[in-house]
């Protein structure tokens, strides 16, 4: 070891002062405790969602009537006409429901 080498090995890297450590460490853990809180908010919004759209499903299916003989017997014929295929049956289910209105029993 040459005389500069001992004169430097004398001086050591000190760390950062307690106090500014301290600070830095709290709001670095400050940060992540907002990061962690930033996605509630979304994940609520989307599991509710969800669960309305589900809710949707399910009335909907409670709500429509049984499937009409007569009005499948007309689509199923359309469809025939149209060629058979399935746009064919999307075409005739559209326009027997534009073109079709069931007799409803007075009471």
């Amino acid at each position: 070891m040459d005389d500069l080498e001992r004169r430097l090995y004398r001086y050591r890297p000190v760390g950062p002062p307690a106090a500014l450590r301290m600070r830095i460490t709290a709001l670095v853990r400050e940060r992540n405790e907002r990061r962690d809180r930033e996605w509630v908010l979304p994940l609520s919004a989307a599991a509710a969602a969800a669960m309305f759209y589900t809710f949707a499903v399910v009335e909907r299916r409670a709500v429509l009537p049984a499937e009409d003989p007569t009005r499948a017997a007309l689509v199923r014929r359309l469809t025939e006409q149209l060629g058979g295929d399935e746009s064919a049956r999307d075409l005739a289910r559209h326009i027997v429901s534009l073109e079709y209105q069931p007799e409803v029993p007075v009471e």
